[in-house]
């Protein structure tokens, strides 16, 4: 029978990374590489339920491990398992094991949420080793495995292997002041038995000097190994104290600090508030003025073709006899109701034109910041129908960038304001992939581009982008038909 790491077929042979193959049913995922490998301990913010018992677990709101390797599935208990065995005996860790449910990004990567963790593994360290391995059925996992530490802030444990060793100590070194204390304190050789009745008297005045040394020593070291123990207590507890007055101090701060970030979210809530509804009102004037140009402009248009229609020829043809007197044009109020707008036909012929479509995107504002700090580095990509993908260049850690970044395509208007143009904002962060392209989203748009039928150019200001809480955008449509066209509004 053939290796088992034979049994996956390379992904340089592979027809394409987005499209997934589940190659080996029966072949449990495999790790090659995984970051970040350390994380800090309290690092918390967000609950998501552990796979297999469904409790809510505190996991980092920022942070997560991005894993790579081969025959990664994504079914229902695709999961991350964080594993750690052991700890400093008695009180200390205990045994830890979770299953969290893992992001599916190709066959070859997915992210692991990291789970929350306060104490250490042991008091001399300050630090936490887990292994880290991936499931496709909840059920087998112990295939191949990665480490994650966490490093900084953690507590040490209630009862730490050096706090273990010194008691220990303390034990052995009473035990030898009971078996060697006795046997120093004899004060010499012992004397040999004299028979002689008239030394009974001293011997026995001897002996009882000699058990009251013993017993003297005895006390002594149990005195002592009593006060070491007692200092050693002393010592843990005052440790103990500290590690409480340390988490203490750092829930106080965490507090504070949430309650802070719960104020500046309100008020920035009711910033973002008040700015849509001014874009609304503005968005409203712009229609309301595009409305009473067009309307403005068909009713030229229709005065135009009837005064057109009702003028007298002023030079008659030689010999053709005299016209009778014309008729005083009526005016355009009593026009016959059933004659044809000409703007009907005229945007018709327009939806014909060959020309070029542009699309100026201005700026956008108030974008969602994606990483620690707040921040983004956004980008725009555009699609129309039957041409490729746009992208603009990406602006670093802003949430206001100024693009001023054109999309060009050529085409019959009929095509462009018949079809939908996808606009999306997204970060670039190189660790999601949104629709294929590289990012997690900052929201999108989704719209025709009806406004072309009539005029050349379309202004939209700090429209609101959809599926995301805050943020705008502005772009400028504009048409321009071929030089030879000879239909121009």
């Amino acid at each position: 029978m053939a290796p088992t790491s034979k049994l996956v077929t390379p992904e340089s042979e592979w027809v394409t990374e987005d499209l997934f193959t589940y190659w080996q049913p029966y072949l449990p995922p495999g790790l090659s590489a995984a970051s970040p490998v350390e994380g800090a301990c309290f690092n918390g913010g967000a609950r998501i339920a552990e796979d297999r018992t469904s409790e809510l677990l505190e996991v980092s709101a920022r942070d997560v491990v991005s894993v790579e390797g081969f025959n990664f599935v994504p079914s229902p208990h695709l999961s991350c398992v964080y594993h750690h065995v052991g700890g400093s005996g008695f009180a200390g860790v205990e045994d830890y094991q979770v299953f969290l449910p893992a992001t599916f990004v190709k066959s070859s990567e997915i992210q692991c949420p990291i789970p929350t963790i306060k104490y250490a593994d042991d008091g001399t360290h300050l630090s936490r080793t887990m292994w880290l391995t991936v499931t496709n059925d909840g059920i087998t996992y112990r295939y191949s495995h990665t480490k994650f530490t966490y490093v900084g802030d953690c507590l040490p444990t209630k009862f730490t292997t050096v706090t273990f060793g010194i008691i220990g100590g303390l034990g052995l070194l009473l035990l030898g002041a009971c078996l060697f204390g006795g046997r120093g304190g004899g004060g010499g050789p012992s004397k040999s038995r004299d028979v002689r009745f008239e030394q009974l008297e001293d011997e026995e005045e001897q002996n009882s000097s000699q058990g009251r040394s013993w017993t003297d020593s005895l006390k002594a070291g149990a005195a002592s190994a009593s006060a070491a123990v007692a200092a050693a207590s002393a010592a843990a507890a005052q440790k103990a104290r500290e590690a409480k007055e340390v988490s203490d101090k750092r829930s106080a701060e965490k507090a504070t600090k949430a309650a802070a970030d719960k104020a500046a979210d309100k008020a920035r809530q009711t910033q973002i508030t008040a700015e849509r509804v001014a874009r609304a009102e503005k968005q409203k004037a712009n229609q309301q003025k595009l409305a009473a140009d067009a309307a403005s402009a068909a009713a030229a248009t229709a005065t135009s073709a009837y005064r057109a229609q009702t003028a007298p020829s002023s030079i008659p043809s030689a010999g053709a006899p005299a016209a009778p007197a014309a008729a005083p044009a009526r005016p355009l109020a009593s026009a016959p109701k059933a004659m044809v707008n000409p703007s009907s036909v005229d945007s018709e012929a327009r939806l014909k034109q060959p020309g070029t479509l542009t699309v100026l995107v201005k700026e956008a504002k108030n974008l969602k910041g994606r990483d620690a700090e707040g921040l983004s580095n956004p980008y725009v990509a555009i699609k129309v129908k039957n041409h490729k993908t746009w992208k603009s260049q990406v602006h670093k850690r802003t949430l206001n960038p100024k693009f001023d970044e054109k999309f060009v395509a050529k085409g019959l208007l009929g095509d462009f304001v018949n079809n939908l143009m996808l606009l999306k904002v997204l970060d670039r962060n190189n660790s999601n992939i949104v629709d294929g392209t590289k990012g997690d989203s900052l929201g999108d748009l989704s719209f025709k581009l009806d406004g072309l039928r009539t005029r050349n150019r379309v202004p939209y200001e700090d429209v609101d982008l959809d599926m995301v809480e805050t943020g705008a955008i502005s772009v400028i449509l504009t048409w321009e038909a071929d030089a030879d066209s000879s239909l121009s509004i």
